[in-house]
This record gives structure tokens, sequence and C-alpha cells, in this order.
């Protein structure tokens, strides 16, 4: 019998050893706490059951608790190995986390109750959460809990100029279920402009308060001079937390039949005074017609060298920021010497709003003489807002060449042709070539047809078809019957885009942008483990989550870094910039890349 190695013998008793310790662990204890034990009204805490050993629970019936709502996040396991005194031993312990909201300030307890382990009961005992009113306010109102305001920007509006402003809607930020729709403008003195759907969304503190902030960037244009109003109203829907017990059954028909306290009402701006002013009389051009803001212009010829009566193009491009919508066909300084048509126009606007962008009008002109030395003076004029006056724009002229028209009789005559014939043979254009008569070498192929690559190909189109069409129809039903997975899906696409939009700042070296899409792209990636939409996660929820994942502190710190940047940029306009762009750009990708590593 072949002898076994001492080392084999070892390895094998040390092992026997750690599944001797394992299997005669410590006895089953159960531990609860809420993580913070104290929080403001707004903020969110976690609650933790945290259970020793392997063995998972049959479920928890959490009591109910008048103020606090739970939401179940996932488990969380850890693993402790120990040798004292020569002996092994393992720690097996596993959290249970429930997300906790609070729909009132006050101090809660969560009383102790049963949960059963491993075919034994045990009691979870209790544990106790503080929430403290925001800075010491007594009571929050309806007036409070969703609000409108509208910021315009500073300076004098002018009657016709299309006027940049913000609707801002505030949210308080306990409310997380929160529906609401587009801005409605209201005042016979100003007309509609354009609203910029998507918005953006942050967190603020205001009052006192912690809100969620959406704003909706917009225009509009003022129809009448002197003291005018404007208002504007959303539609709101907001769900307030729900009491359990209140309505006398389980959390299963709660949440069945949808017994939760909704709410739908209208914010309002109220009636907001602006002064309109009129356009200046003094200093205005005769070129004036309308445009206000701050354009410039550039034109050029298709041609500078032509026959006369041929056509030529003249394009006239305006560019800049203003109202677009009102710059109207710049008129031609045009005599006798030439025939001119309508132009057409064309507008590309490069936002949202299109207050910024570029117009083009193109103009044919047919020159009635040989004498013409130049194309037409164009001249743009327009009222500057900010300098309070009127702008003029002449460019200088575009020298052109233009010969007399060509005499047909003469192009005949030179040929040896009638002009009848010479254009006859201008339009048939080049001999034919003549018939050929003989075919030419013949081929066999006696190759069957389903041997051919094209016949094979052409059976197997099909079949690919089918599977790629089984395919895509699962994923469909599986993203519309898989909420989770649905997230993840929409995460990945969502976090994609924005981190190519970082890209893109980090190379123009934009902060402003680079920082707000850096902002999106974490909201994004940890959407997936939100019911919530990404775009309102503030950092105190996601610095609760990520405490709850065991996350690094350094994962949680450059998460922190990120979002105080944004807010910086966005608020003061300037961020330390001790970083280049494109490394904070490697350093986002590096993060993005751990939080998608976080479990679901």
């Amino acid at each position: 019998m072949k002898k076994t190695p001492p080392s084999v013998r070892s390895v094998a008793a040390i092992f026997c050893l750690i599944g001797f310790a394992v299997a005669h662990g410590e006895e089953t204890t159960v531990k609860s706490s809420f993580t913070p034990g104290a929080v403001t009204l707004g903020q969110q805490a976690t609650y933790t059951v945290s259970i020793s050993g392997d063995k998972q629970p049959s479920g928890f019936n959490l009591p109910s608790v008048d103020g606090l709502s739970f939401q179940y996040l996932g488990p969380n396991r850890s693993v402790q190995s120990t040798i004292i005194n020569g002996r092994f031993e393992t720690a097996v312990t596993v959290s249970y986390n429930f997300r906790t909201d609070a729909a009132r300030f006050g101090e809660f307890v969560l009383p102790a109750f049963r949960v059963a382990v491993g075919g034994r009961e045990f009691t979870v005992p209790a544990a106790r959460i503080s929430v403290l009113p925001p800075d010491g306010k007594e009571a929050v109102t309806m007036d409070e809990v969703a609000f409108l305001t509208l910021t315009c920007v500073e300076g004098p509006i002018y009657v016709g100029q299309t006027a940049v402003c913000a609707i801002n809607l505030h949210i308080h930020a306990a409310l997380t279920d929160a529906r609401y729709g587009q801005p409605e403008q209201s005042g016979d003195a100003f007309a509609q402009g354009k609203v910029d759907e998507n918005g953006t969304q942050r967190g603020e503190r205001k009052n006192n308060l912690n809100y969620r902030k959406i704003t909706w960037p917009l225009t509009f244009t003022p129809l009448k001079s002197g003291p005018q109003t404007i208002a504007f109203k959303i539609p709101v829907e907001i769900t307030f937390p729900r009491q359990r017990g209140s309505t006398g059954g389980g959390g299963f028909f709660d949440e069945f039949f949808d017994r939760r306290d909704r709410r739908q009402f209208e914010v309002t701006t109220g009636e907001v005074a602006l002064e309109i002013k009129s356009l200046p009389a003094q200093g205005r051009p005769d070129s004036f017609s309308g445009a206000i803001g701050q354009f410039t212009m550039q034109q050029s010829v298709s041609t500078q060298k032509l026959n006369a009566g041929d056509p030529i193009s003249l394009r006239v491009t305006v560019s800049g920021y203003g109202n677009f919508e009102r710059i109207q066909p710049i008129e031609l300084a045009v005599d006798e010497s030439w025939k001119a048509y309508d132009p057409s126009a064309e507008f590309t606007p490069t936002g949202s709003l299109e207050v910024e962008g570029s117009k083009v009008f193109e103009y044919v002109l047919i020159p009635q003489s040989p004498d013409i030395t130049e194309a037409p003076i164009v001249r743009f004029a327009y009222f500057d807002p900010a300098l309070q006056r009127y702008e003029e724009i002449t460019p200088g002229p575009i020298k052109i060449s233009v010969a007399p028209a060509p005499d047909i009789g003469s192009i005949a005559a030179s040929t040896g042709s009638s002009p009848g014939e010479n254009t006859a043979k201008s339009r048939r254009g080049n001999t034919l070539l003549p018939i050929m008569l003989l075919p030419g070498k013949w081929v066999v192929d006696t190759r069957p047809l389903f041997l051919s690559q094209r016949f094979l190909f052409i059976q197997c189109v099909p079949l690919i078809v089918i599977l790629g069409i089984t395919v895509v129809r699962k994923r469909q039903l599986r993203v519309r019957e898989d909420d989770s997975f649905a997230r993840h899906i929409r995460a990945g696409k969502s976090t994609r885009k924005c981190l190519q939009e970082a890209r893109a700042a980090a190379r123009d070296n934009d902060s402003e942008a680079f920082f707000h899409a850096a902002q999106r792209a974490i909201q994004e990636s940890l959407g997936r483990h939100f019911h919530s939409r990404p775009e309102t996660l503030i950092m105190p929820e996601i610095e609760s989550f990520l405490q709850t994942r065991e996350a690094d502190d350094a994962i949680i710190a450059e998460t922190k870094r990120i979002f105080e940047a944004a807010d910086a940029v966005k608020f003061a306009g300037t961020v330390q910039a001790d970083v280049p762009l494109p490394e904070q750009e490697r350093s986002l990708q590096t993060l993005i890349g751990k939080l998608g590593a976080l479990k679901r």
C-alpha cells in the first residue's frame, strides 16, 4: 500500500478542523439597529436585522409603526475566521436591510418581534430612531410641500425680445413618489415660446427644508410695453407616506388595492410683475426689421465669374443669440441691373429653446448687364438689449465679373453648322457604339444550384431572422415583466450616454458640462437599485445606500467630491481644477465600474 505523504495528512487535518468549527460554531444571536440613529425629516435611515450563523430566516413580519414605512433592500453576508489558543473559529453573520422613511418627526420605537431561524424562534430586540424637525421647524404646511418659482434674467426686457427664464418646482425631499406635468403659461401680454421638456433635477435646501428641485428653462416674448404680469402653473400629484395599520388591513392588501394617500393639486408662481420696455426710436436704422439679441453675419456667392443672364446664388448667414423667429428676410439694395427672386430661409438651432443657432437666407439673382462688378450690398441691423442700442452690420462688397451673354449665331458659324443642327448635336451627345453582331465566349456551368454559396446563404436568411426575432421578443417580455431587469437595462444605456457626454466635455475642457454629466452618470448607475427616478437621487440618499452595501470609504468620498464639484460649478460658476479634466474622466470611469459591481 502506498503511504500518504505527511504534507497531505496535515492539509486534510486542517480542513477537518475548519469543518468541525463551522459545524460547532457559536449559538445563533439576533441584533437590530437603525443607521443612523437620528435623522432629519426628509432624510432616510436603514433598519438592519443581523443574525449570526449561515441559516436564513423563514421571513420577516415587521411590526407596524405609525409614521414609519419600510422597504426591503436585501441581505449582506460577512464571514470572520479567527484562531484562539490553537482553536479555529468561524463566525458567519447575515444582515437584512430595510430602507426607512419617516412621515413626521418624533421618537419612534420598532418593538421586539419573533423570527424563525433553522426551525427555532428567536426574538429580534426593539430598536429606536429619532426623526428631528428641520432646524427646529415645528410643522410643514401644504404650501411648503410643493411650490413653484419663476427666475428671469437680469436687466430690462423689451417688446419682441425672446426672454429666457426658468420655472423651478420644489417638492419636499421626503415625498419621493411625485408626478407632475409641463409648465403652462397665462397672461395675454406674452407669447408662449419653447420649453425644455427634459428639465434638470437636483437637491436644494430652502426655508430650512430639504427639497428636490426640478428646473425647466423656457422662453416667452412680450407683446405689450409697460407694467405686465405673467404666471405659470403645473399640475402635481403627490403620494404621501401611508401609515401602516390605519386602513384596518394587512400590508399585502394595502399594496394590492393601492390604499395610499394621493393628492392632486396645482402649484403656481402667482402673478409675477415685469416691466416691459419699448424699443427706442432714436438711432433705429432703416435696415432694422425686429431682430433683438447679439448676432453676426456672413455672406458668400456661388461663383464670382459668370455670364449676363446666368443665375447666381447669394447666401447670407445670421448667427448668434436672440429672437430668430422674428428675423425676416433681409432686403437687398438692387436696381434694374439685377433680377431678384424671393429668398429661401432655413434655421438651424443649437439648443432646445431655439434662441441660439444660425439662420440662412439664400437669394437667386440674375445679372442683366456686363457692367456689374459687385454683388448686391447686404445690410442687417439688430437691437442689443445688453448694450441698449442698435447695431448695424454691413460687410464689404463681394467682387464679381460678368461677361456678355454668348451669341448663339456666332457659335454656330464657328463650328460650320446651323444653330438648329448644333443644338440637335448637343442634345444627342456622343455617337452610339455599333451593335455587336457575334456573341462572346460561351461558358457552361454544370454545378448544382443547391451547392452554390448564394443558394445556401438565401436558405439561412429566414432562420437567422426567426432567431433574431425570438431573442428580441424574449428580451422585450423580460423587460416588461421583470422591473429589476428593465431598470438594469435602462441604467446601463443612460450611464453610457452620460459617460460619453463627460468624455466630450473633458476633451473640450468644459468643467460645467463635465461635472453635470458625471453627476448624472452616478445617478443613472445607482438608479437600478431604486424604484424612484435616478435623477431624483441626492447625496444623502446615495451615501446611505452605499453604506448598506458596505462600499469602500474611497468610493463614498469620490462620489461626494463629484456631487460637490457639480454644485460648485452650477451655483458658483467655477470649480477648483487641481486635476485636469481628462484625468478626472478616467477616475470617473473607474468609479462607475465600481458602482456597477455593487450587489443588486
